[in-house]
């Protein structure tokens, strides 16, 4: 009786899975069964799911001299040989999964403990390159849409995040940090997977409500802040083709990384000043931190900012605020980016 079957968006269910081979999907039912131990992690949606796009799919339509003046279906060629595909997704991030999508994007992590807290340090700075993805540098991951519909799966190989925004607003997912953006991949993807996922894999839920937001600091002074967010763009491109017509390797950060965001904060004498640092062109350091240094659950954005706009709101309900849009540059002594954090999970990513 499939006619009469009715699936909800909700059934769907979105998760990753850490590789360890470029180039080769994490494909071991039984860690797919078991969860988080084996490196396979539940992501908490918004909203409903977004499918594979497969816009990236290389197709040429070209009539051709054949005695006709209509196309006939041979003038028509597809191929998904050297394509890319790519998957948007909006999530509230827990402390089990941030670091996978900071890292996925940013692919530098300075320093990771093994013990303890583990605490790990990821930077984008004037010495940040990119890792060798062929040789199975960075990190990269399988990503496995669950389909309500039996055997019908989208799954990514290989994907990493192109682009990443967290953002935090009071008014938006109870408080809670949002996260989203898109995974790429330069690898065939399968629709039609039926790696099921267990049902017992679930989303953790130690979040990162903004009430709980520790120190908010622009240039060392205090301030109050309304709402931010923080996009990082890696401009990932596929390099090459194998044999089976599969990425050889991917391309960051050509010709930049960029790292851009948005300030919403109250306007007094703390912040009154901030025209004249964005007229003077004056770079400056952003502190957000949740929590406490080298315990669980700290996660620490530190920010050199070049401010690109100032804009002060005179109708508030709240008062009177200024957005301040903003730029991360590295000015030699401050990296443009720095992102901290100890959830105590021992990924072991530094050997």
């Amino acid at each position: 009786m499939a006619l009469t079957t009715v699936h909800s968006g909700k059934e769907a269910r979105l998760f990753i899975a850490q590789e360890t081979a470029f180039g080769t999907p994490k494909s071991d039912a039984t860690a797919w069964a078991s969860g988080n131990a084996d490196g396979v992690i539940a992501l908490q949606l918004v909203g409903d799911p977004s499918p594979v796009d497969v816009g990236g799919v290389i197709r040429d339509s070209t009539i051709r001299s054949h005695g006709q003046r209509v196309k006939k279906p041979t003038d028509i060629y597809i191929s998904r040989d050297g394509a890319t595909f790519t998957m948007p997704f909006e999530v509230i991030p827990t402390l089990d999964d941030i670091d996978f999508l900071i890292y996925t994007v940013m692919q530098d992590i300075e320093s990771e403990a093994d013990a303890g807290t583990c605490e790990r340090i990821f930077t984008i700075d004037r010495d940040t390159t990119q890792p060798d993805f062929g040789a199975n540098g960075g990190k990269f991951l399988t990503v496995t849409l669950d389909d309500p519909q039996a055997s019908e799966n989208d799954q990514l190989t290989s994907a990493i995040i192109s682009e990443l925004t967290l953002s935090s607003d009071p008014g938006t997912n109870g408080g809670r940090m949002t996260a989203s953006g898109t995974f790429f991949s330069g690898f065939d993807y399968s629709h039609d997977n039926n790696l099921a996922p267990a049902a017992t894999i679930v989303p953790d839920t130690h979040y990162f409500n903004h009430s709980l937001l520790q120190t908010k600091t622009i240039g060392g002074t205090s301030i109050v802040v309304n709402s931010w967010s923080l996009t990082i763009a890696n401009n990932a491109q596929r390099v090459g083709s194998d044999t089976s017509g599969d990425a050889q390797s991917y391309a960051i950060g050509i010709p930049e990384y960029t790292i851009t965001g948005e300030l919403n904060i109250k306007y007094d004498s703390v912040t009154k000043d901030m025209l004249d640092t964005f007229l003077a062109g004056t770079d400056t350091v952003i502190i957000l931190n949740y929590g406490s240094a080298s315990s669980e659950g700290f996660l620490q954005f530190t920010i050199n900012a070049s401010f690109t706009g100032h804009t002060k709101n005179f109708g508030g309900d709240a008062g009177m605020f200024l957005t301040i849009p903003f730029e991360a540059v590295d000015d030699g002594t401050n990296d443009a980016l720095k992102i901290e954090m100890d959830n105590s999970l021992n990924r072991a990513w530094i050997s």
